[in-house]
């Protein structure tokens, strides 16, 4: 079986940041136990790039071919669906490919910065003074914070 993670991530053309993303996500997934059957990562810009290159490999996919979607959530999600909320969402609109069960879209945190303010800890000791932290939920608050506050919350 050959399993490909389509993942969103801004498509600045830039080969060392690219190598970067294939690196972590190959320590992840051997991290996870994945190391006899590691995925490939596509790494395919913004979430539209993202959503296009997942379901057209979805809908050419042999039988013994799997794709994933894994994307921002750019949003509160309301609704136990990730299909559902990308189909309800006005800047995507997406409609589930045919035959996509839930299992193929997987939804990240509202921006990649909230993961920062999940492990407050963490942050200041490898950054040390040179952090300085504005307020701010951590943890599993972390998820609540609208996109758009996120960035006036942290800065070196």
């Amino acid at each position: 079986m050959t399993l490909k993670v389509y993942v969103e991530g801004d498509g600045d053309h830039n080969k060392a940041l690219e190598t970067q993303c294939r690196l972590g996500f190959s320590k992840f997934f051997r991290n996870a136990g994945l190391a006899e059957r590691m995925p490939g990562v596509v790494r395919c810009g913004g979430r539209r790039q993202a959503y296009a290159r997942f379901r057209t490999s979805h809908e050419n996919a042999g039988r013994d071919e799997f794709a994933i979607l894994l994307i921002d959530s750019e949003a509160p999600v309301a609704d136990s669906s990730s299909w559902e909320h990308v189909r309800l969402r006005p800047s995507d609109g997406w409609a589930r490919p045919q035959g996509a069960s839930e299992d193929r879209i997987h939804l990240m945190v509202q921006a990649m910065e909230a993961w920062f303010h999940a492990d407050k800890g963490a942050l200041r000791e490898y950054y040390g003074l040179a952090l300085r932290m504005q307020g701010g939920a951590s943890g599993p608050m972390s998820r609540t914070f609208q996109r758009g506050s996120i960035h006036s919350k942290c800065s070196l």
